[in-house]
């Protein structure tokens, strides 16, 4: 540094500056900050938006903000702690499927950018002997997400998704629903499942044996339909492989005896 460069730094900090102080600026930062995050949340959720209504979902997004930062600037990643918020924000209390229709979009989302695989198809499986197919274990499509809810969460957020205004109030109390959101094509899915059923998947997507998750349906609807089941998830390409687990019923226990 020259010399009495710091006098000179020293002297232009001090020196009232032409433009606006840097209050002013920092204000003007921030404000363009939290427009940029509000408009990152609409486009990440405009099914809520449209439901909520622009002015109160500008509101909630910019009370998210304040307590949810940005921890950088990729906000194409920020906002999928979203539904929490919303579940407990005072203001939407009267509306409880908020959260869920938050939710729903999270899950479109993720399914959209999860990676692509091939389907496994269900002829594959005709290499696994009868006895061994209760140990089969099904690998679920990387865009697969799973939601429940006790509102009919789907049919509201296609009411949201649907730019025209609707012709009668919103139904909320035709639930519940087990939701499958899935893109094994170009598409993404949004996929209607009984409760037997998606909890059949689900125990499937956790790692469970087809035994142990057709068990597990069956606690839910004891005339659960495995064939059927097994061929409509099938079809719709949820699986990309699968494997037989280890068969322990004759391992070696450490007892010599």
């Amino acid at each position: 540094m020259e010399e009495g460069g710091d006098e000179r730094i020293t002297e232009l900090l001090a020196r009232p500056s032409a433009g606006p102080d840097i209050t002013t600026r920092l204000n003007v930062y921030r404000n363009n900050i939290a427009y940029a995050v509000v408009r990152a949340m609409e486009t990440l959720y405009p099914s809520l938006c449209r439901l909520m209504g622009q002015a109160f979902f500008e509101r909630i997004a910019a009370d998210f903000a304040r307590t949810h930062p940005p921890p950088h600037g990729r906000l194409v990643e920020y906002g999928f702690e979203f539904p929490d918020f919303v579940s407990s924000y005072e203001a939407a209390a009267a509306y409880a499927w908020f959260a869920d229709v938050a939710r729903l979009e999270v899950a479109w989302h993720r399914a959209y950018a999860a990676a692509e695989a091939p389907s496994l198809q269900i002829g594959e499986l005709g290499a696994v002997p009868p006895d061994r197919m209760s140990m089969i274990e099904l690998a679920v499509h990387p865009s697969c997400q799973w939601l429940e809810s006790r509102f009919p969460v789907s049919k509201i957020w296609r009411l949201g998704r649907d730019e025209t205004e609707p012709d009668a109030p919103i139904e909320v109390e035709g639930g519940p629903e087990w939701l499958m959101v899935i893109r094994p094509d170009a598409e993404v899915e949004v996929r209607t499942l009984s409760e037997a059923g998606y909890h059949f998947g689900f125990a499937l997507s956790k790692g469970l044996a087809l035994g142990g998750a057709w068990e597990t349906a069956c606690r839910l609807d004891p005339s659960f339909d495995l064939q059927g089941h097994l061929a409509g998830f099938f079809a719709g390409g949820t699986f990309t492989d699968y494997r037989l687990a280890a068969d322990t019923s004759n391992s070696d226990d450490g007892d010599p005896s």
